[in-house]
């Protein structure tokens, strides 16, 4: 009876092929099997990668570092499970329990706790340039091969995340992602893209979520340097979490990207850029409502009417259930697999009625 070690590498590397399409536990295991499968699965062991945290995508960076001549070959990349500062630390002031903090660490905590505490914004910053810096070196690795990439960081790692710096991601087709990456403030506070153009690009998905700076929301991606200008050849647009902190523009500014008027007023519609006409479909995913985080119920509820009204003037764009119940913060991770997998990306339904989730009055439509 043959065993895995009688097949030859070629077929063994098919087959790999497809067993690596998970976070990168299976690649992992590979290698510790024997010295020929850890060979012959060298090619697609990393194929799928999925980071969660700070530390972990620290320790990726330097992974990387250390075997700069052999290319990773990742296509799929999962940079999530996004912390709040608040978090970061409260694990750093356990990890100082066991005497596990570099001197740099220590120096944050210090920053924040000791007789002359400074601002919580700019210790932030201090803290999320080292993973800001590290997801940079990543990307860059990653570049020639990353087709599908989801990048969650927390607001003060996007905020030092590519400062004046582009990069080109020539084969990325399919971006998830949040706190306003790829536009950013540069050192001469204009607002620039981090991406460099790429006719690749035909799917991103927008998370509204907090940001450092107010500039780069999810508005932003309709001004100069947004859509039109990184993702010229896009395919498939979707918003999600629509309502929940700085996407009240939006709506107004996508009727005004596809030339459909909805009655929805925008101060500066000279800014807005057309969206590409390559554009077929735009999906919308309000909020989940729940009045202990979305404290602006009014805003809410007017952005869910000003995007029902898009839906209903444009063929083009739908609208999407609300969430019967809080999401998780890795709620994206199995859609991101699927990518991985080769599956089919199966979207929510659209909405059937959602303004009794926001307490307006039932009508027929």
């Amino acid at each position: 009876m043959l065993g895995l070690h009688d097949l030859p590498p070629e077929l063994l590397e098919h087959i790999f092929s497809f067993a690596c399409t998970d976070t990168g536990t299976t690649g992992r295991a590979l290698s510790l099997v024997s010295r020929y499968v850890r060979d012959t699965s060298a090619t697609n062991k990393l194929q799928s990668i999925a980071l969660f945290g700070r530390v972990q995508i620290l320790k990726f960076s330097n992974f990387l570092r250390s075997r700069d001549a052999e290319p990773a070959r990742t296509r799929f990349l999962y940079i999530g499970g996004a912390k709040s500062l608040e978090v970061d630390l409260n694990e750093l002031a356990e990890r100082r329990l066991n005497d596990n903090l570099t001197t740099e660490e220590q120096g944050y905590l210090d920053s924040l706790t000791g007789d002359h505490p400074q601002d919580v914004d700019i210790t932030g910053s201090a803290f999320g340039r080292p993973a800001a810096d590290a997801i940079s070196d990543i990307l860059r690795h990653l570049a020639p091969t990353l087709q599908v990439l989801y990048i969650h960081v927390n607001k003060y790692i996007a905020q030092e995340l590519l400062v004046d710096q582009t990069i080109s991601l020539p084969r990325l087709e399919t971006l998830t992602s949040w706190t306003g990456f790829p536009m950013r403030f540069n050192m001469r506070d204009n607002l620039e893209c981090s991406l460099v153009p790429s006719s690749a690009l035909r799917q991103l998905h927008v998370v509204d979520s907090d940001v450092h700076d107010q500039g780069c929301t999810p508005e932003a991606m309709f001004l100069d340097q947004g859509i039109r200008h990184f993702a010229p050849q896009l395919e498939t647009l979707r918003i999600s979490d629509l309502g929940s902190h700085y996407s009240e523009r939006v709506p107004p500014c996508i009727s005004l990207g596809i030339g459909v008027d909805i009655g929805a007023p925008y101060l500066w519609p000279e800014l807005i850029n057309p969206l590409p006409e390559s554009l077929r479909e735009i999906l919308l995913k309000p909020a989940y409502f729940e009045p202990e985080i979305i404290h602006r119920v009014q805003q809410y509820q007017d952005v869910l009417r000003e995007a029902r009204r898009l839906a209903q003037h444009s063929q083009r764009v739908v609208l999407l259930r609300v969430d019967e119940k809080a999401p998780g913060p890795d709620r994206f991770l199995d859609e991101w697999l699927d990518n991985a997998g080769g599956r089919p990306i199966l979207y929510d339904l659209p909405e059937v009625d959602i303004r009794s989730c926001v307490g307006e009055e039932h009508e027929n439509r």
